[in-house]
């Protein structure tokens, strides 16, 4: 608990007679709500007790001569920029703003006078009230508040179910988390949301971005690849705050889910969960496939404790691990679309996905009457940096044994057909321009957002932006330079 709560604690005691209410108590009421400290035009600015600001998101447009219906506890007197008083339930006018501006915010009561800094921010805000600490697993019941600034939606007030996600990440110091929209308080009562106008999901993902030296790679690649596939991933920036703690920087996320991907009953998903001779199709595992884990191989579609949809992922796994060469030939293609698959493999050799041709790949099959097609995930271990975020050489070659057989054998002319699309993805959508265009724009959103000073000063980091963007523009080059040679010469 700050000290600023337990000056008004004190407070709170001395002249309990009077009933007068302690304004930052940072406890949750049974709704999950915090106590008012400010609210403009129905939205709750969030409170920072580490750094003693409160936040507000607000879009461009409303900047100048900024208007606001403003409410605050009844016993309070708000002072704004040292000189507004501001009047409480009335429509005060805050004259010209500026983003990232600290403001002077004085709020007094009897006779003391409490300094915060206000700051407006261009920046969607999160802030997720719980009385619990989220755990890797069960889920904690949640209320999830969000607050748009330059979108123009209303905000989402809703209960949650969340949960920490990851398996390495879960021991980072900035935890990122999946939840789940409720219709009441049963975390069980799942239902479907919508944020940043993305089609309704009943999974989400809080990517804390801790360990990414840009914190774009897993957006940027998202963006590039659904250039090549109508099955991607929508993602936006936003702040998120746990009760009176912002925890910085956030990417609010889409999840593969049966809704998303539009599943029915027919239809099968699996992830490779851990690089291994399993997910890297070098040994088939002894065991035959059952329930929701097959060796480092997981179910995800259908439910497992439901149904059991192993046959055609074995058969596949099968193929490319024990199969002959004449049967792997004959029959790869029949079980993989070889237009995704050869996307995946140039679209991993471009950013240098060395930790997605094991885990963090997905095998969806839609029906039965489709072939398996590869989906991406977690690539924040790209574009010149390993997961640890360490620096790596632009000239390395990344293989499993798929691509390696379908390479060496020149499966139904496998080669070719590679090095026709790099030519003409090069032209395109993974030209040098097009590339480095993607980062630039993503890249000048988190300076527009002062996202360095936000991680930075939140988690003593050291987030540079244009460090980073020079760092990946000379990789980018390198890399394109070393790959047109390596495709050329298949």
């Amino acid at each position: 608990m700050s000290k600023i709560v337990y000056i008004f604690l004190s407070l709170f005691l001395v002249v309990s007679c009077t009933k007068k209410t302690v304004i930052l108590d940072g406890e949750p009421t049974p709704g999950f709500s915090l106590p008012l400290i400010l609210n403009l035009n129905g939205k709750d600015c969030f409170y920072d007790d580490d750094l003693n600001l409160l936040k507000y998101p607000i879009s461009n447009n409303e900047l100048q001569n900024f208007q606001a219906l403003v409410k605050f506890q009844n016993e309070a007197e708000v002072l704004f920029n040292k000189q507004i008083s501001l009047q409480n339930n009335h429509v005060n006018s805050f004259g010209d703003l500026e983003y990232h501006k600290p403001y002077d915010l004085q709020v007094k009561l009897l006779d003391k006078t409490l300094n915060l800094k206000f700051i407006f921010t261009n920046l969607t805000l999160a802030r997720v009230v719980t009385y619990d600490d989220i755990k890797n697993d069960p889920k904690s019941l949640a209320k999830l508040t969000v607050n748009y600034a330059n979108y123009p939606i209303p905000s989402y007030n809703k209960y949650i179910g969340i949960e920490i996600r990851g398996k390495s990440s879960v021991f980072n110091d900035k935890k990122s988390y999946g939840f789940a929209p409720l219709q009441t308080k049963a975390l069980k009562d799942v239902s479907s949301s919508s944020f940043f106008n993305f089609e309704t999901n009943h999974k989400w993902a809080l990517d804390a971005l801790f360990t990414d030296k840009s914190k774009v790679r897993n957006k940027v690649c998202f963006e590039l690849w659904s250039s090549l596939s109508s099955v991607s991933i929508e993602s936006e920036f936003l702040e998120l705050f746990v009760n009176n703690k912002s925890l910085g920087l956030y990417r609010l996320s889409e999840i593969y889910t049966d809704e998303n991907l539009n599943l029915s009953n027919n239809s099968s998903m699996h992830e490779g969960i851990d690089n291994s001779t399993f997910t890297k199709f070098l040994e088939l595992p002894a065991n035959m496939p059952s329930g929701k884990f097959w060796a480092d191989w997981e179910q995800v579609y259908p439910d497992p404790s439901e149904k059991d949809s192993w046959d055609d992922f074995y058969e596949l796994s099968r193929l490319i691990t024990t199969a002959s060469n004449a049967e792997f030939n004959q029959k790869i293609f029949d079980q993989l679309d070889i237009n995704n698959t050869i996307d995946y493999y140039l679209f991993m050799s471009l950013c240098d996905g060395y930790d997605n041709l094991g885990k963090n790949w997905f095998f969806l099959k839609k029906d039965q009457t489709q072939k398996f097609k590869i989906l991406l995930w977690d690539l924040d271990a790209t574009w010149g940096r390993t997961s640890q975020g360490y620096t790596r050489s632009y000239n390395k070659t990344n293989e499993n044994n798929l691509f390696s057989r379908l390479l060496e054998l020149n499966t139904n002319d496998f080669r070719n057909k590679v090095k026709n699309r790099w030519e003409l993805l090069r032209s395109n959508q993974f030209s040098e321009a097009t590339i480095k265009a993607l980062f630039e724009s993503n890249l000048n959103q988190l300076a527009n957002y002062n996202a360095e000073e936000l991680e930075n000063t939140k988690w003593n980091s050291n987030f540079n932006i244009q460090a980073e963007k020079q760092y990946i523009n000379s990789w980018i080059s390198n890399r394109l330079i070393f790959l047109d040679n390596y495709f050329s010469n298949l």
